[in-house]
């Protein structure tokens, strides 16, 4: 890599061959290119080290995943939303309730806020799985955390009371703050039947 000519690769230069190798699912190729840097005392970023976890959890090596998530902290990389998303998709696939619930207490105390993808995936799992105690926790925590949920949260929170919980005096008083909160009403709201369980 140019070496000859007194251009030294730096991690910017590596990071476009980590993330191709993790999209072709090339776990080996990726770790090669990262035992390369850091023989070289290079640190992916966030990107880089994103796409990292994204092959690990895709590959069902969620643990690893955790172990790239430690390494980014120690080399002082700061893990964001996405890096989170990526572990909660895996634990919701999964069904791993608790380890899920519990990247929320790890998101706060890396003063990572959760996004409408996040609360949507996880509300969607309770509702799943008939923890409504869980969901409702879940969306009182949302709210302490100043996070305002749109139709599509609203949405899933509705429909899982309703339709999937049988508990349609409490959708409606979700549906009634929508509308308290001025969010305007879309087809989300209107289930299709082909999506009915």
């Amino acid at each position: 890599m140019q070496r000859s000519r007194g251009l030294a690769p730096d991690a910017a230069t590596y990071g476009p061959f980590i993330r191709s190798a993790c999209a072709s699912k090339d776990a080996c190729a990726a770790f090669r290119v990262l035992d390369r840097m850091s023989a070289r005392d290079l640190t992916p970023n966030v990107f880089t080290y994103n796409a990292v976890i994204w092959l690990l959890c895709e590959l069902g090596e969620v643990e690893e995943a955790y172990n790239i998530l430690y390494e980014m902290a120690t080399r002082g990389e700061k893990p964001d939303v996405w890096s989170y998303n990526t572990l909660l998709n895996a634990h919701c696939k999964l069904k791993e309730v608790n380890k899920a619930l519990r990247l929320i207490s790890r998101m706060d105390k890396d003063s990572c806020l959760p996004d409408r993808h996040f609360y949507n995936v996880i509300l969607k799992m309770l509702i799943a799985i008939g923890r409504l105690d869980r969901e409702i926790e879940v969306w009182d925590g949302m709210e302490r955390r100043g996070f305002h949920p749109g139709a599509a949260t609203y949405a899933v929170m509705i429909h899982g009371l309703c339709c999937n919980m049988g508990r349609a005096e409490e959708a409606c008083s979700y549906f009634l703050r929508m509308v308290d909160e001025g969010i305007p009403l879309t087809r989300l709201l209107v289930r299709q039947p082909w999506l009915v369980r």
